[in-house]
């Protein structure tokens, strides 16, 4: 038999915290585009379900260039791309609040190269959930 002093107890047990997505959701994109493709979009769309299962935690994304252009047009066209991805999860309901969006350029590569060469890895928006 519950007494009123376990069930007080079992109801003062916090929820489990949302869980957070450290390791990134990585979306590629073709050169000097910031176009979402077809692949891209499936990815999105688990990243939009990882959002809505989480709760109210924050998505982070950067965007990011590979060195084919100068500094300044990759910075841009990182952030073209990380708006591109954050203009897809609004259009999709995922509340503004929760979104902050960075564009680093050429500054964060995953593959590191001279200047002026196209590197496919490099040419990306990483989505953290959490972190």
């Amino acid at each position: 038999m519950l007494t009123p002093l376990l069930i007080a107890a079992a109801l003062a047990v916090p929820p489990p915290p949302p869980p957070r997505l450290c390791d990134p959701f990585m979306v590629f994109f073709d050169t000097e585009s910031a176009a979402l493709t077809t692949p891209t979009l499936a990815l999105l769309e688990n990243v939009r379900n990882a959002a809505a299962m989480s709760g109210a935690v924050p998505l982070k994304i950067v965007g990011h260039a590979d060195r084919a252009g100068s500094d300044a047009y990759n910075r841009q066209l990182s952030a073209r791309r990380a708006g591109a991805v954050k203009a897809w999860l609004l259009a999709r309901g995922v509340p503004g609040s929760r979104i902050g969006a960075d564009a680093v350029g050429e500054d964060r590569p995953i593959v590191q190269t001279e200047d002026g060469v196209a590197q496919a890895q490099n040419r990306f928006v990483s989505i953290s959930l959490g972190c």
